[in-house]
């Protein structure tokens, strides 16, 4: 009941945890530089980061994670663009990217950042998120229709599910493993495809979760 309370009201008890909760790749001054003015921005308004982990993908097969992932994207001039993605249900341990806004400036990231942190803790109390979802394919499935397969990287555990893609290796929502080109390579660890197995969640509740 308390957590319900602190998250509607934005109240941030581990405020100094946000030097903890961030993941950034060894040697990359850009990713670092990101992470220190991010958390100035947090800092200057106290934000509510609790629950919540961040990290900085530069570089292409980096094994950095989170629940909230920033993946460079572009350089266009001197500043970088980048793709915000999101765990699904935020969880850290969840291998399945959802996109959340595209193409960001780097000096958009911190008010990008505070609308999904609203999102995250909105959603607590409304059951989803309020974010424009329109980069993401939409899929309902039936008990008529038969359920998507999904892959386990051998080596980094990552899931590829077709109905979010690998926005790691820009492969886009919609499209089966089987479908994959051969050279195809998982986007968090640089796997080859053939190092991935057929998982069935009904065989393991715990991916479920």
């Amino acid at each position: 009941m308390w957590d319900h309370i602190l998250d509607e009201h934005r109240v941030n008890l581990r405020h100094a945890s946000n030097e903890l909760n961030w993941q950034v790749e060894d040697w990359c001054e850009p990713a670092l530089k990101l992470k220190r003015s991010i958390v100035r921005y947090f800092d200057r308004w106290n934000l509510r980061t609790y629950r919540l982990c961040f990290g900085i993908k530069i570089g292409s097969n980096s094994g950095i994670w989170g629940s909230i992932i920033l993946k460079g994207a572009s350089v266009e001039g001197p500043e970088l663009y980048f793709d915000v993605l999101h765990t699904e249900d935020f969880n850290a341990n969840s291998r399945v990217l959802i996109p959340y806004k595209q193409g960001v400036a780097q000096r958009s990231l911190p008010n990008v950042l505070k609308a999904l942190c609203d999102d995250f803790y909105d959603s607590s109390a409304i059951g989803g998120l309020s974010a424009d979802r329109s980069v993401v394919h939409s899929s309902q499935s039936t008990e008529d229709e038969p359920e998507h397969r999904q892959f386990q990287c051998a080596h980094c555990l990552s899931i590829y599910d077709p109905v979010y893609g690998d926005m790691l290796a820009e492969i886009p929502p919609g499209l089966l493993f089987d479908d994959l080109p051969e050279s195809y390579t998982c986007g968090l660890c640089g796997a080859l495809k053939k190092d991935f197995n057929p998982i069935n969640r009904m065989d393991n509740p715990s991916l479920t979760n």
